[in-house]
């Protein structure tokens, strides 16, 4: 009989043990039901709310989606703020937190920073054009590759749009920033 008992006592034992481990299991991985939006402000980051930030995510994402950030095939800035709306109450971090990071947070763009620098873009094309004469590798491909304005100075014309559109580009300091900023701005109350 003292066997009997003690094999229903390990057999209790066992059931309560996987209990108390599935409870664990189930307790642990809760942590997994945290929002998007969650994660991002428990990791540092502001998620956007203003409607002029949705035009900067909005501008910027024109010029940086790539196939692994693209969250539609035509976005605006409205689109934009749906879409960051929807996911951010989102609990599948594996689909959607690399696309909220990049797309429904606050970051800087090179704009931004240049007002942090005291620099502002150079609009006279005839200044441009002198630094068009100097662009070299990628950065003139990419300028080339621009239609100029008609009855414009076409290098200086090409360079004034590329430096418009890249300003709105994710801040990195680093060798792009530097070359933006000697071939696309003036200090701030310079002439131009």
């Amino acid at each position: 009989m003292s066997i009997s008992l003690t094999k229903a006592g390990l057999s209790l034992a066992g059931v309560g043990g996987a209990g108390i481990g599935g409870y664990a299991i189930a307790s642990y991985s809760g942590g997994d039901s945290k929002t998007i939006k969650e994660i991002l402000t428990e990791e540092g980051y502001s998620v956007l709310t203003a409607t002029s930030d949705w035009e900067k995510v909005a501008k910027t994402y024109s010029l940086e989606v790539t196939s692994d950030l693209k969250i539609a095939d035509s976005v605006n800035a409205e689109v934009l703020k749906q879409w960051c709306g929807d996911k951010l109450k989102s609990t599948d971090k594996d689909s959607f937190l690399k696309k909220a990071k990049k797309w429904c947070t606050s970051y800087s763009t090179i704009q931004d920073q240049l007002s942090k620098d005291k620099l502002t873009l150079e609009t006279s094309e005839d200044t441009l054009k002198s630094k068009y004469s100097g662009l070299e590798g990628s950065i003139k491909t990419e300028v080339d590759s621009l239609n100029a304005d008609s009855g414009k100075d076409v290098g200086g014309s090409k360079l004034k749009k590329w430096c418009e559109s890249r300003s709105y580009k994710t801040y990195l300091a680093g060798e792009f920033y530097n070359t933006f900023k000697d071939k696309c701005t003036k200090s701030v109350g310079a002439g131009g």
